[in-house]
């Protein structure tokens, strides 16, 4: 099983959990999914072909898993 089907079952079964927490803030799985559908989309917006492998250049940051899903 991939990550993204861990957190799609996790976003199922409750969309307000908590699917992240850095320092002092918490990112609902409703959240972290809005976002990473945002990320998708522009990406596909720019002709960026869905077979294509791109990188994240990021530090231990819950935008990287963001951009991961």
């Amino acid at each position: 099983m991939a990550i993204i089907d861990h957190f799609d079952r996790g976003w199922g079964i409750n969309p307000e959990g908590i699917a992240y927490s850095q320092d002092d803030q918490q990112f609902s799985f409703q959240e972290v999914g809005e976002r990473s559908c945002r990320i998708a989309n522009k990406l596909l917006s720019l002709n960026f072909p869905k077979e294509t492998k791109g990188a994240v250049w990021s530090g231990n940051d819950v935008g990287s898993w963001i951009c991961t899903l």
